[in-house]
């Protein structure tokens, strides 16, 4: 068998009768992105002129005319961006005018449970937690790192939502040990919370909020399992003791196996799991179960600010920076709203453990180490 040279190949091809040598010098490329105009030049003048990609002489002057005009807008796209626009911007502020935020009333309620905030309490509404529709007897409601709030990764302000009219969290307690992700978070005080849905697992509100549809078990970070009384929608707020149960069930590995469609879904789910940054944790040795995704109307709560707060906590074990998102979390509390904010606590919180907080005391400074003083 003859074997030629890649080059030889190529000098001993006859070239199609319609390729002609051609003055080079006023070729243009026609598809920038699979050729240059400095290749069609070069080509060109050798006689290898595709003209899919590269046009000369008068063609190449037309294409160049062509490419200076101004890109004329499709006026009916632009006209349904804006209406679009217009209709979304509406709708959220509906919602928002639908959940008003704090009375007067209410928010004195809120500082004076703000005076008794303390360690023994935090560890007796989450040992004490159970299923039911009465927010001060569920356990406590806690918001992690997830970049929906206002700022970006380390610069986010943990307690403050960002611009949807909802603020999601989590419901915790002893039976319910999920949690969003290992990094820090916020406990938030019953009579801060206005509940507008909830579900048993992850249900992606952030683009639709109570309005998602469609749901099921494997549509979140979580064990494929199916609970007992599956739902394709969020539950009602007076629901919640029922979302609670379902919860539960999926947390203790209690509910049915997978279909063959929810394995695929849960698996390519979970590898997009990330570990800090605001993303869902699911990394090996931490909390291996699922969480349930509460929201709160965020006009309510942040009305309430900062006596909405309990405390600021990170997860023993976790990520290794997030004592110092907690105290950061304080800290930010305590420069916008001063005294006001002194009630807030720092713990270390360790899931399913009894206590399952401890109250954070930051290592004493090293002497002798720069920047540090004994």
């Amino acid at each position: 068998m003859l074997v030629l040279l890649p080059w030889l190949t190529a000098a001993l091809t006859p070239r199609p009768v319609t390729d002609t040598v051609l003055d080079p010098s006023p070729c243009v490329t026609i598809s920038a992105a699979a050729a240059s105009t400095s290749w069609c030049v070069s080509n060109c003048g050798a006689g290898n002129c595709p003209p899919a990609l590269c046009s000369c002489g008068d063609q190449a002057k037309a294409s160049e005319d062509t490419a200076a005009m101004p890109a004329v807008p499709d006026l009916a796209v632009a006209d349904q961006k804006a209406a679009d626009q217009k209709a979304a911007d509406q709708k959220a502020a509906d919602q928002e005018a639908a959940e008003p935020p704090m009375g007067k009333r209410q928010l004195l309620i809120l500082k004076a449970e703000a005076k008794n905030i303390s360690l023994k309490n935090i560890n007796k509404l989450y040992a004490e937690g159970r299923a039911s529709n009465n927010m001060s007897k569920a356990g406590l409601l806690v918001h992690q790192h997830d970049n929906t709030e206002k700022g970006w990764g380390t610069d986010a302000m943990l307690y403050k939502p960002g611009g949807k009219p909802f603020f999601a969290t989590t419901i915790t307690n002893h039976h319910l040990k999920g949690l969003y992700n290992d990094e820090c978070g916020i406990i938030v005080a019953p009579s801060a919370s206005k509940l507008l849905c909830s579900y048993y697992a992850d249900f992606m509100s952030w683009d639709a909020g109570c309005e998602r549809v469609g749901l099921n078990a494997a549509n979140g970070w979580h064990t494929a399992q199916q609970p007992s009384a599956p739902r394709g929608t969020p539950y009602p707020p007076e629901s919640f003791k029922e979302m609670m149960e379902q919860s539960r069930e999926l947390q203790e590995g209690k509910g049915r196996p997978p279909a063959v469609g929810e394995r695929g879904y849960n698996a390519a789910a979970a590898s997009l799991a990330r570990r800090a940054l605001g993303e869902p944790g699911n990394a090996a040795g931490f909390w291996l179960g699922g969480y349930n995704e509460v929201l709160i109307s965020r006009a309510f709560y942040e009305s309430g600010l900062p006596w909405s707060v309990m405390a600021s906590f990170f997860v023993e074990g976790g990520n290794v920076d997030g004592a110092n998102c907690a105290l950061a979390t304080r800290n930010s509390l305590n420069k916008w709203y001063g005294a006001n904010a002194s009630h807030v606590l720092v713990l270390k919180h360790t899931p399913g453990a009894d206590p399952a907080f401890e109250v954070y005391e930051p290592p004493a400074p090293l002497a002798g180490v720069p920047g540090q003083s004994p």
